[in-house]
């Protein structure tokens, strides 16, 4: 009965949750499986390597679905390549049994997440924000500070930039 229910506030949850903070679940639930995944490695538990590596792999196929804008772009090319890549290096985990390339994907996760949550969470809250406002208190409406390049982002941020959105 418990687990009946806790599903059901889990699935409701998920589907009355703001689309860009599914990014963020998802991102968690990346990083936790692909730590499980890593674990199972290590104690040499093929199931639930299996499991959880599996796990990671849907999430980051969702992640990469999610990717919108044009396919030319420099800063979408380079997010799908990333997705793809770590797909890719990901499904050899169970052939050759390797740590590294979970290691790496959860560095990438990581980082991806911190620049989600700073540039498009904390951006759409502080224009929830400004929109509340009355006219005359947001005169500073086209401050620009909230989208410069930061030298330690990179293109994963210019990424961001140029329209990573999330389909809701």
């Amino acid at each position: 009965m418990y687990n009946r229910c806790a599903t059901t506030y889990q699935n409701t949850n998920i589907t009355t949750t703001d689309p860009n903070r599914l990014i963020t679940m998802l991102y968690d639930a990346a990083i936790k499986n692909l730590l499980l995944a890593r674990e199972g490695i290590l104690k040499k538990d093929v199931t639930m390597r299996g499991e959880h590596l599996g796990k990671a792999i849907s999430i980051i196929t969702e992640l990469l679905s999610s990717v919108q804008g044009d396919p030319e772009e420099e800063a979408v090319a380079f997010l799908r390549g990333l997705y793809s890549s770590m797909l890719k290096e990901l499904i050899k985990v169970n052939i050759h049994n390797k740590t590294k390339p979970v290691e790496l994907s959860i560095k990438y996760i990581a980082q991806l997440k911190d620049i989600w949550q700073k540039q498009v969470i904390q951006g759409s809250e502080k224009n929830r924000q400004e929109k509340n406002k009355p006219e005359s208190a947001s005169l500073d409406k086209y401050d620009r500070s909230a989208i410069k390049n930061t030298k330690d982002s990179g293109r994963v941020n210019q990424a961001y930039q140029a329209g990573f959105m999330c389909r809701g």
